[in-house]
């Protein structure tokens, strides 16, 4: 018997490829000037890789831009295009998040940061 105010979800998948962290790049100066960078994680994610699709080609490659990387995380609404993210020593540019039609999962493009 299903509960009132309930919804049946699919059973959970879990996402072992690896872990991503999302945050800003803080820059430290002393007298005004850059002395260095620090990349400060808000929230680590576990991953899966994700296949680009054709169509995603076809849309992004219309901008003239790349797109290095595809992974899927479960949802999460506390992430924007300007954070940066890192999967191991690599850092990365968020050009879309994509959270699809259930929410349940969210898709992330990524851009090597510096490529452009």
């Amino acid at each position: 018997m299903k509960k009132k105010g309930f919804t049946e979800r699919a059973p959970q998948k879990r996402l072992n490829d690896g872990v991503l962290y999302f945050g800003e790049i803080e820059t430290k100066r002393k007298h005004g000037e850059k002395v260095s960078e620090e990349f400060k994680a808000i929230l680590p994610l576990r991953f899966d890789y994700a296949k680009i699709r054709q169509s995603d080609y076809d849309v992004i490659g219309a901008t003239g831009q790349i797109i290095d990387l595809k992974v899927k995380t479960y949802y999460t609404k506390n992430v924007n295009k300007s954070h940066k993210v890192k999967i191991d020593k690599d850092f990365y540019d968020i050009y879309r998040l994509d959270p699809g039609s259930s929410k349940i999962f969210l898709y992330w493009y990524l851009q090597k940061v510096g490529r452009s």
